[in-house]
């Protein structure tokens, strides 16, 4: 798209003059860091904190990177469509969108709506210096210094502190004149979710002048969730630290966490030193070069019970998905279509996978409305559209006896093979009991029949791995369905942030002749193959695989492709916290608490949940290492 970015300027005397800046790419980004297509020199503003995109047909759409949002025409959104008129405010700067011109598709206005704080300043220290329109007085530098002192002490010191002692004094001087108040102590606003308490500073602050303490974020966050299992490891560097080490309120800032990699590295620079017992990896330093490897969960059957596995994407041996599917994306995703009833019909990855609500994850695939339109449950050939349940065996068995039972009464099935006596019935004439129990098993012969040619042969077969010597009263047992909720459980991805990008980029498969490189480009999905370096690029395409055991994720080699440290000018600026939580163990509150644990699988024939994300919590030689 091309844009056009007028800043608006305002000079001493109310001139107004504009800057025009030309920009032409895919997306446009905003934010306070220099690497930003529009620069926002505002400590509100994140580093990233939105992006302009174009949504076709001439429309523009402004997506929000950050959990503070935007404000579109005064409303706070996380993301909208840009039209002539609107405004877009993000910190003390607002957007307006004009009437293109130029040839340009989209032009943005730029203007500062605060005046500079500096200008009040300078009029002093020019009135100060005697070089201002108060010249005559010629007070002196040093006279007007502590004057100007005394006046900062008594009105924002001296006066909230006496207030203090008086409520209706300390009401009277937050409703009239909030600045000299205690409201002056304050170092900035408050994020959205303190705001609602903000004129009662005793939330938090239990003395004056002394830093928040932890009991006091206990009151209300009691169950925040700890990092780690408290029993097994004993870290009182942890221990000892208080909420405000981590989280910094009154500073103006979009985010109530800090942004810095020294939130994590601090303690998993060194993690020997840290927890001798953990099992996680050092991290040495950024994103870029030091993370290591990451590691997929995978679900084992071990000792007859299912688990959760972490493997290192860059080993040897080519992980495989034990999901008890048999599903080829090969043929599915066939550009010349597949055979529907309807004909032939061409399939995409969002024909199937579609996001949640949100956009975060994708919602699991249902067989009622992914698969039934293809994939439908018929048995009877001259009844077409009678079809059995998609559920447990025994409720296919159930439908199947009753249909065929009702057709033998009936006589709906006289040349089917039933009985003699019921074929020479008189019309009109009820079945004697005799006769309906000998239909009846003559029904359930059918059912077993047509039982044996779901489960065995077509339609039950075609996708699940059938056991036909289950020991359960139906001689057939369907395997349960275990699939990976998300690959990466310990890691935040949103698929909605990553909406520009195809899904091939991100998701593809390693055959088993294909080993990482170990040198640059490295191996990823977009990366080409250097031979002179031996790199190996041969991950293959989501439409190239034929089993469902094939492992559609790539390694950390892709996301580096777009992502690298701070201060990095070709990739997206990321720290530890841009993907990481800390707030992570299901078992433990940060006072120690022990709190419930959710299982790390689903029932049967469900979609498997998120593992445990307890770094420490799982079997004994499954402790997972660093992502």
């Amino acid at each position: 798209m091309r844009c056009l970015l007028r800043a608006v300027v305002r000079r001493s005397r109310g001139v107004v003059s504009h800057q025009d800046r030309r920009f032409e790419g895919d997306h446009l980004t905003i934010g306070r860091s220099t690497d930003q297509d529009l620069y926002l020199p505002d400590l509100r503003v994140a580093l990233h904190h939105a992006t302009v995109v174009a949504a076709g047909a001439g429309r523009f759409v402004i997506q929000s990177a950050v959990p503070s949002g935007i404000r579109h025409n005064e409303e706070p959104v996380q993301s909208a469509f840009l039209a002539v008129g609107d405004q877009v405010g993000i910190g003390d700067h607002r957007i307006t969108v004009r009437p293109p011109e130029g040839g340009h598709d989209l032009v943005l206005e730029i203007a500062q709506v605060r005046a500079d704080p500096g200008q009040e300043v300078e009029k002093r220290v020019a009135s100060a210096s005697g070089s201002g329109p108060e010249k005559g007085l010629r007070l002196g530098v040093r006279g007007w210094s502590w004057i100007l002192s005394m006046t900062i002490l008594t009105l924002f010191f001296v006066v909230p502190l006496v207030a203090r002692q008086s409520g209706a004094m300390q009401g009277f001087l937050r409703g009239v004149v909030p600045g000299v108040s205690d409201h002056a102590w304050s170092t900035g606003g408050l994020t959205e979710g303190h705001r609602y308490f903000g004129d009662d500073c005793n939330k938090c602050h239990e003395r004056a002048f002394v830093s928040v303490r932890a009991r006091a974020c206990a009151e209300c966050h009691k169950d925040q969730p700890h990092h780690f299992d408290v029993e097994r490891f004993k870290v009182p560097a942890l221990a000892d630290k208080q909420c405000a080490a981590c989280h910094k309120e009154h500073g103006g800032a979009p985010a109530l966490t800090r942004q810095d990699e020294g939130l994590c590295l601090d303690c998993h620079r060194d993690m020997k030193e840290t927890a001798a017992d953990s099992k996680l990896l050092d991290i040495e330093g950024g994103f870029a070069e030091d993370h290591p490897e990451f590691r997929a969960t995978f679900v084992t059957h071990a000792d007859g019970k299912d688990r959760s596995e972490r493997i290192a994407m860059d080993e040897r041996g080519v992980p495989k998905e034990r999901s008890n599917l048999f599903f080829p994306h090969k043929s599915h995703l066939d550009k010349t279509g597949v055979q529907g009833p309807d004909g032939k019909v061409v399939l995409t990855c969002a024909s199937c996978h579609v996001p949640e609500p949100g956009g975060r994850l994708m919602a699991p695939i249902r067989f009622e409305q992914h698969c039934h339109r293809c994939h439908q449950l018929t048995f009877e050939i001259d009844d077409p559209k009678r079809e059995v349940p998609h559920g447990h065996v025994g409720r296919v068995l159930d439908g199947l006896e009753a249909y065929y039972g009702l057709r033998t009464l009936e006589r709906a099935d006289i040349d089917s093979g039933e009985p003699d006596v019921l074929s020479r019935r008189r019309p009109g004439r009820q079945a004697t009991p005799p006769e309906r129990s000998e239909g009846l098993e003559s029904a359930a012969r059918r059912a077993r029949q047509a039982g044996k040619g779901l489960f065995e042969y077509r339609a039950c077969a075609t996708c699940h791995q059938v056991d036909e010597k289950a020991q359960s009263v139906f001689g057939w047992d369907i395997v349960p369905v275990r699939i990976a909720r998300t690959w990466y459980p310990l890691a935040r991805f949103d698929h909605g942030r990553h909406a520009t990008v195809a899904c091939a980029d991100c998701h593809g498969f390693r055959p088993a002749d294909c080993a990482p490189s170990t040198s640059p480009p490295f191996t990823s999905n977009r990366g080409v193959a250097d031979p002179e370096k031996g790199a190996a690029d041969c991950i293959k395409s989501v439409a190239d695989s034929e089993t469902s055991e094939d492992v559609l994720i790539t390694g950390i080699a892709t996301c580096r492709e777009c992502h690298g440290d701070p201060g990095a000018k070709d990739r997206i600026q990321s720290t530890c916290i841009s993907c990481h939580g800390f707030h992570i163990s299901p078992r433990f509150a940060m006072d120690g608490r022990a709190r419930p644990q959710p299982g790390d699988l689903a029932p049967p024939r469900q979609a498997a949940a998120v593992p445990s994300a307890d770094l420490t919590d799982l079997p004994t030689g499954q402790a997972p290492t660093a992502q």
